[in-house]
């Protein structure tokens, strides 16, 4: 009877309703209290739910239970893995998975499931070791196959991942997976054409796999196709509405296409209404007070994706650096999938590092409760690997919005957004869900890469004529930009314009690009493009040849705006209508070239042009702007982290003042 029934509740159908499922496995216990399989399969239901103490509970039970067959031990065992990952306890989810594959080594799922938490914890080279090894017991395994492509793109290992999907065509060809796994690792080498070839097959052999389309879509947004991308993103959002990255990845798209930002408020708004909506189960905002009193520091959580060598990190890395560690006890939350060097040095200057890849939101929620964290800072906004559906089940009494998206993130449970009063000025409070705090001395925090080589001479001198440049994400080079620039172009006849961007190092992306400055009447023969370099010493050294930088609009950069600056490049920027397109204000005010913030299209191309001729200027420029930097506030951590501080003092003394 006992065996039976579990069976019965163990048929997907009755596994979509856990809550009904749980009360079953209890009755069954209440029945059979020595029975392993229901007290596994209870586990199991209460880790999928977020439930953790109660699974705790219930494994220690199992644990209890004697003489285990064979298969009965083995599931206890998986069961306390999964519990370890769950809590972020990495080390013993490996350690414990380890012993499946020794006790069943015959089974391939225990493979894939140690592999899943080595990918967790950061150990790309170990899962991909795990793999290996299963393929030798399994080779046609396509599931360890496809899992070991991916993991080698991750590592940039883009020959290893191709020889993987060769491998893995020769079980599978022509499916949608081939297809799309073909134009990931093309995505990723720059081939944009052929990796959209790819995924348009794939899209025919499976018209509504959110995968495929997300994927295709980014492709498109590669290419500058906007419209076209904006188009598949809302497909993959009709395609699955439960989809996070899908929705996502579509109000990201509305920061490089919308000219409105109350149309891109009103979109982030009504994907909290509907994420509200879709997950009826989340937990209502938490009255947790979780108070901390005179005697302890203030607990910080901090969530990226992007604990890695990337642009947050840069911003990031000062701040942990300098944070006060008799004040302020500091976790952070790591979310990514492919940890490199940087994740090594910023996890040893947390006092808690949790990798939450692969952790579901309910289990996070648990995680930062358990950790007992006063305020949790969002890094991510809508951008890759985001935790924003965990936000929403409110994880920390006070939840913060910073750095990683230059929008709202249209949640009611982000109570604070950190911006200054340049890239958000008064009247900004109607774009945003969060109350904007604004930090006297800026935002961002930029630490200038080791790397960096010294200041070159200004490269007119050289070639005789200006060369004006960006370094920006190609998206965000928009045609009301082409024509800014090529207004420029034509008012200094004589200069040459140097566009470096990964697409850039597809023919048919350069082709289109060239087409749209030949419509405004630029010969396509004065403009060089270039694809990404291999170094970010490389990067930086190419601005080598750029005397003046041209900022996007309506999104600006921001990284590339401080590279450009610390390696002697004066920046023009556009003064825009919301935060993305304020930023590059932000950056040059920190460094006193307020002068080049231009407040219309028409400033912006006279700036640029006054610049180009005042050559005298523009050597001086770049002779002292790294020294300048280094005395802002800009690349003053001590000040920026010591204004942070403030800020976490300042509204958790208002919230838990409300308390008492």
């Amino acid at each position: 009877m006992t065996l039976k029934l579990c069976t019965w509740l163990l048929n997907p159908r009755k596994q979509n309703k856990p809550g009904e499922a749980i009360n079953a496995f209890k009755r069954v216990l209440e029945i059979s209290p020595q029975s392993h399989q229901a007290c596994s399969n209870l586990t199991f239901l209460h880790l999928r739910l977020g439930q953790i103490s109660d699974a705790k509970r219930t494994l220690a039970a199992c644990q209890r239970i004697p003489n285990p067959n064979v298969n009965d031990a083995l599931e206890i065992i998986r069961a306390e893995a999964a519990l370890h990952s769950a809590v972020g306890d990495v080390e013993n989810a490996i350690e414990t998975a380890n012993q499946l594959v020794d006790l069943q080594p015959e089974n391939v799922e225990n493979f894939l499931t140690l592999s899943l938490f080595q990918q967790q914890g950061g150990q790309l080279r170990d899962s991909e070791s795990t793999l290996r090894r299963a393929l030798t017991i399994y080779p046609k395994n396509l599931d360890a196959t496809f899992n070991l492509a991916v993991i080698l793109l991750r590592q940039g290992r883009f020959k290893d991942s191709e020889n993987q999907l060769v491998r893995f065509r020769r079980h599978s060809p022509s499916s949608a997976n081939t297809l799309r796994l073909e134009g990931m690792i093309k995505r990723s080498r720059g081939q944009l054409s052929s990796a959209a070839d790819a995924l348009e097959q794939a899209l025919k052999l499976g018209p509504e796999n959110t995968d495929t389309l997300g994927n295709l879509a980014a492709v498109r947004q590669d290419q500058g196709r906007l419209s076209e991308a904006a188009a598949l993103y809302q497909r993959a959002v009709d395609a699955d509405p439960t989809s996070n990255l899908a929705h996502s990845n579509l109000l990201m798209s509305l920061n490089y296409r919308s000219e409105s930002p109350n149309e891109i408020f009103k979109a982030h708004q009504q994907w909290a209404s509907l994420l509200q909506s879709n997950h009826a189960r989340l937990p209502k905002p938490s009255n947790q007070s979780n108070k901390p009193q005179n005697t302890r520091p203030l607990k910080i959580g901090y969530v990226s994706g992007d604990f890695r060598s990337h642009s947050v990190a840069y911003f990031l890395e000062p701040v942990l650096e300098h944070h006060d560690k008799t004040q302020f006890e500091i976790f952070c939350y790591a979310a990514m999938d492919n940890p490199d060097v940087m994740t090594t040095r910023m996890a040893k200057l947390a006092d808690h590092w949790r990798y939450i890849y692969g952790v579901t939101d309910t289990q996070l929620s648990f995680l930062v409760k358990e950790d007992g964290v006063d305020i949790l800072v969002d890094l991510s906004g809508h951008t890759a690997h985001n935790r924003l559906p965990a936000f929403a089940q409110r994880m920390a009494p006070i939840q913060v919005s910073w750095l990683g998206y230059p929008n709202s993130t249209g949640l009611n449970t982000v109570d604070y957004r950190f911006t200054d009063y340049i890239a958000d000025p008064p009247g900004s409070e109607t774009h945003h869900s969060e109350q904007l705090f604004r930090l006297t001395n800026g935002f961002l925090c930029y630490r200038a890469p080791e790397s960096a080589p010294p200041i070159a001479p200004p490269p007119f001198i050289k070639n005789g004529h200006i060369t004006y440049g960006s370094f920006n994400n190609a998206a965000k080079i928009s045609p009301s930009v082409i024509e800014a620039w090529s207004s420029i172009l034509h008012k200094t006849p004589n200069s040459k314009p140097f566009l470096k961007a990964r697409p850039f190092a597809d023919g048919d992306v350069k082709a289109d690009f060239l087409d749209q400055f030949l419509q405004q009447g630029v010969d396509a023969s004065r403009i060089r493009l270039r694809g990404r370099t291999e170094s970010l010493a490389d990067h930086l050294s190419q601005y080598s040849e750029i005397d003046i930088a041209l900022d996007t609009f309506p999104y600006n950069g921001t990284t590339t705006t401080c590279e450009a600056l610390w390696m002697g490049v004066p920046t023009v920027t556009l003064y825009g209508n919301r935060h993305a397109g304020r930023v590059g204000a932000s950056l040059l005010n920190r460094v006193n070239l307020e002068k080049y913030v231009a407040q219309s299209v028409e400033e912006y191309v006279e700036t640029a042009v006054a610049l180009a001729d005042n050559s005298a200027h523009l050597t001086k420029l770049r002779g002292g702007l790294r020294a300048a930097m280094k005395e802002s506030a800009l690349c003053n951590a001590r000040l920026i982290t010591s204004a942070i501080e403030d800020a976490y003092r300042s509204i958790s003394a208002v919230k838990f003042a409300r308390l008492d």
